[in-house]
């Protein structure tokens, strides 16, 4: 069905008012009259009319369908069969009922009028109940509709009134003004108008000589906070002038000067990244305030530090890569350089421009990054009265400094500013071969690295792994291959030693150039001052007032000495005073145990010492340096140590020990033996100990290293010299020297190594190191074996009469003789030092082993021609306590050795002649310091004359000649 020719809502509200509707359907309204449709709107009653209609509406609802034309099909065809001429634009509202009346038939009939009235009844229901659903359909609409059309009447009225007083109000004008007063008005207006007009292009023209003073402010004055209060209120005046064409254009070039003033504060704030200003620096965190970019100038800054570095970077890398080129391939390699990545760029330094660049690199990395930390100082202390300043002074109340935005953002910057540093510095480590280098360089190289890693974990807690790793792959292979050159080195120093004094007077451990950097260590590690020094964590150091101070000669820690370092810190730790004393003690008590001063304060001078000990010390101190530097090959460095000390505890013994310890296994002690054969074992090439000696078990495979042989130039054989005496007390006692120092060096080792490495030096020093000093023993016997003739003494002995009748007041000659080659040795013992060893007082140690071991022979010598004796009567056994007396009472006058050791040996072998049968076998059984040769004599000397008891004898002690 057409659409256009339905009925409207109002056509339905007026059937619905007619009478037609009242005729039987459920509506039942009242008071709907024709004379309610003409009364203006704003006087209808809407709520009332709603409300009245929804409760018809409920009413009809209520009801029964008597008609059952609630199915949607049945409405459909109801409203199918309503005839067109219903919908037609009916204006009078009894047509309709004229148009039914006009379709009666001429003959009516009841049956055919309750028809046609049910018919026209449900059509009436179907379309009421179609109005209303749809009038609640538009419910809102209409609502809204009504308070709009409303507020527009309202209005009308209004603007009626105000009309109606402009009318008359004109009226009264006219009749009480005339022409020539409006004319004063008019005139007055206009002249009020050109007087704003000529101030707005005064205040126009102002501004256009504003970018002028902007740019003094900027260049001259860098007043960048009264630029920027400048700008904002021509901002604010071009704001009120926007009805003028010409303020657009000026607006333009205003904002354009507004960038150009943001682009010369970012690049003043760039330029705090190589040199920091405060005061500079608080006029433009003061400009970025009043813009309101605190957040966005945080961001840049870091930006400006990234780019700051990278740039430094290059072109320091840059410089020395075209200083150091070859000047014919500078001409034609300058512009590949300029093109060329930063890690291209490092490959092309050369050796000898290595260790400069580092240095500069790493200065002008430490000013960017104490610039930050500046800045970040600055924030952390003077932000308040900063803050304080902008508000109050500078008048911007709706701007807030955010302090804690800035400093957690300049905080986490920290991390990122190091990161860039340090992979600068790695690229140039990792793109660079340390190996070309000679040690003082690369322990430079360490150094600086290392004085780096402290600053990155000073300046924000990381550990540098990236420069740690890059640096520990390069100083594992140096180190390998320097201790190659140092052993090769070494065994050229000891073949062409010749073991003479090397003079050092007042010797110091910490005298040594290579052990400066220990000078805060040694003995007591009571300071923990230097960065090289130091073990254990330090407080803050690079970043305190003693490197950040402002002046116009800036210090950064690459620039002084490590003892400019350990003076100036130590001054702003103690008193002068306090820290001269300690050091004088500390100096007092390392020359102490140098020169081996012993418990009962006998000086014995200067310390013995060759050239190849002072070069093997020097060693330790490279070593040990590059130890403290770079701590991850600490272990590696310990193991190096430990075989330089071993080639030359195994060199002294090879060169003055291996004979005697050939001639008598018993000379040197097992765990000697064991030490020995570990040596020769693992660090030597085909050179087995000579001994019988238990292996000894050694994980560590390391490579193995030729033994020098002895020079020709060192006699040894000269009875006059005592067998080289001089040279056996100079190889021997530097040994010891040097095990002393190196005990003296062992609590910093300890402090180098971690936990888990720690026993291995505990157990190196225990049993290594310790018993350096057993060498003495069988390198001094062989002196004292050859320079006296006791085979010649024994068989003097051996032809001797023992079975005398008669008691002799007169010892026999062989003591003589025998005191007498203790005299000749006593002498030649005092050239050896006098001529020798330049006068030097002989060592006590030296002397007492020497007398020692020429006393114990010489009363084994007794022993042993005692017992070669056939025949002894009471009055031979009494003449043996007078040659061993005559012996005693001369050798105290030779030696202060006291007591004579081993005479209770020889006066208990005399003593044996005078037991009985039982006696003897008890006193055999118990002494164990004879060999069986020896007793086998005693025994056959007292049974001479009864062979059953020698049998009986021999069998109960089980011993056989």
């Amino acid at each position: 069905m057409d659409l256009s020719r339905k009925l409207s809502l109002k056509s339905f509200i007026r059937q619905s008012s007619s009478g037609g509707l009242s005729s039987g359907h459920s509506y039942q309204t009242t008071n709907t009259k024709k004379d309610a449709i003409d009364l203006p709107l704003n006087e209808l009653r809407k709520d009332e009319f709603v409300n009245n209609y929804m409760k018809e509406k409920s009413s009809r609802e209520s009801n029964s369908d008597p008609m059952n034309i609630c199915n949607p099909d049945i409405e459909s065809e109801i409203l199918e069969c309503i005839e067109d001429k219903y919908y037609e634009d009916i204006t009078d509202p009894y047509m309709a009922e004229q148009l039914i009346f006009d379709d009666l038939p001429k003959e009516l009939n009841l049956s055919y009028l309750i028809e046609q009235k049910t018919k026209l009844k449900k059509q009436l229901i179907v379309v009421s109940k179609k109005v209303s659903d749809l009038i609640l359909k538009n419910e809102t609409k209409y609502k809204t509709e009504l308070e709009r059309v409303t507020k527009l009447q309202t209005g009308l009225s209004d603007a009626i009134k105000v009309c109606t007083s402009g009318r008359k109000q004109l009226d009264c004008s006219k009749c009480k003004f005339t022409c020539v007063g409006l004319g004063i008005v008019a005139s007055y207006r206009r002249r009020e108008v050109l007087k704003s007009l000529l101030k707005a292009l005064q205040t126009i023209k102002t501004l256009q000589e504003t970018d002028v003073r902007l740019r003094e402010l900027l260049e001259d004055d860098e007043d960048y906070t009264g630029a920027i209060q400048l700008y904002l209120e021509c901002h604010k005046v071009v704001s009120s002038l926007k009805h003028y064409n010409c303020i657009s254009e000026l607006n333009t070039k205003l904002q354009d000067t507004l960038e150009m003033t943001e682009e010369q504060i970012d690049v003043a704030l760039s330029k705090m990244c190589l040199t920091f200003n405060k005061d500079v620096y608080i006029k433009i965190m003061c400009a970025y305030n009043l813009l309101g970019k605190i957040q966005t100038a945080m961001d840049q800054l870091v930006m400006h530090f990234a780019g700051a570095i990278h740039n430094k970077a290059f072109s320091i890398v840059l410089g020395y890569v075209e200083l150091f080129a070859n000047n014919t391939n500078a001409n034609t390699n300058a512009q590949n350089y300029h093109k060329r990545q930063y890690n291209e760029l490092c490959k092309c330094l050369t050796t000898d421009s290595f260790l400069a660049c580092l240095t500069d690199l790493c200065k002008a990395l430490w000013d960017i990054m104490s610039n930050y930390y500046r800045i970040l100082l600055f924030h952390r202390e003077d932000v308040t009265a900063f803050s304080d300043n902008i508000v109050y002074n500078i008048g911007a109340e709706n701007i807030e400094f955010d302090k804690e935005f800035v400093i957690q953002k300049l905080e986490h910057g920290l991390g990122r500013i190091w990161q860039d540093v340090q992979q600068k510095v790695r690229i140039l480590i990792q793109n660079h071969n340390l190996a070309f280098h000679n040690f003082d360089e690369f322990i430079k190289i360490l150094g600086v690295t290392e004085k780096m890693i402290e600053i990155g974990e000073e300046f924000c807690g990381n550990t540098s792994e990236d420069i740690q790793n890059s640096i520990h792959k390069q100083t594992i292979n140096y180190f390998q291959n320097y201790h190659k050159s140092c052993m090769s080195e070494l065994k050229v120093f000891l073949e062409n030693e010749i073991w003479t004094l090397c003079s050092v007077p007042d010797f110091s451990l910490i005298d040594l150039k290579e052990f400066h950097f220990l000078r805060t260590q040694l003995p007591s590690q009571k300071l923990t001052l230097s960065p090289n020094s130091s073990p254990t964590k330090r407080q803050k150091y690079y970043f305190s007032k003693h490197f950040l101070q402002s002046n116009d000669k800036l210090k950064t820690p690459f620039d002084t000495d490590d003892d400019e370092e350990i003076d100036s810190i130590e001054v702003a730790i103690n008193s002068s005073q306090h820290i001269n004393n300690e050091d004088n003690d500390m100096e007092n008590n390392c020359r102490k145990l140098s020169n081996g001063q012993c418990n009962d304060n006998m000086t014995i001078g200067e310390p013995i010492m060759t050239n190849t000990t002072l070069n093997v010390l020097r060693l330790f101190g490279k070593y040990i340096q590059m130890m403290s530097i770079l701590r991850p090959i600490a272990f590696d460095a310990m193991i190096c140590l430990f075989q330089l000390f071993d080639y030359y505890l195994y060199v002294v013994y090879k060169f003055f020990a291996r004979d005697m310890l050939i001639m008598s296994d018993s000379s040197l002690a097992n765990e000697m033996k064991i030490t020995l054969k570990r040596i020769a074992d693992d660090l030597l090439i085909s050179d087995k100990l000579d001994t019988n000696a238990e292996s000894h078990n050694n994980n560590n495979v390391n490579i193995k290293y030729e033994t020098p042989v002895l020079s020709s130039l060192v006699n040894m054989s000269s009875p006059e010299t005592l067998y080289g005496l001089a040279e056996r007390v100079v190889a021997v006692e530097s040994l010891v020297v040097l095990s002393t120092q190196f005990k003296y060096l062992q609590p910093y080792l300890d402090s180098l190594l971690t936990s888990d490495k720690k026993h291995h030096l505990n157990h190196y020093f225990n049993n290594v190191v310790s018993i350096a000093s057993d060498l003495r023993k069988p390198i001094y016997m062989w002196v004292t074996v050859k320079c006296v003739q006791y085979e010649h003494i024994v068989s003097l002995m051996a032809t001797t009469q023992w079975n005398i009748r008669e008691i002799l007041s007169m010892h026999n000659s062989y003591v003589d003789l025998l005191l007498r080659e203790l005299q000749i040795f006593s002498m030649r013992l005092n050239q050896v030092f006098d001529k020798q060893l330049n006068g030097r007082q002989i060592p006590k140690d030296v002397y007492n082993i020497l007398w020692d071991q020429i006393l114990r022979l010489s009363n084994r010598t007794f022993v042993e021609g005692f017992s070669q004796s056939k025949k002894c009567s009471n009055e031979g056994r009494a003449l043996m306590q007078l040659d061993f007396q005559q012996f005693l009472t001369k050798v105290d006058s030779l030696t202060t050795i006291k007591p004579i050791p081993e005479r209770e040996l020889v006066e208990e072998f005399i003593k044996a002649f005078y037991l009985t049968e039982s006696a003897l076998i008890e006193w055999i059984k118990t002494r164990k310091e004879y060999n069986p040769k020896q007793i086998h004599g005693l025994v056959n000397c007292i049974t001479n004359d009864n062979k059953k008891m020698r049998s009986r004898i021999l069998q109960e002690i089980d011993c056989n000649p």
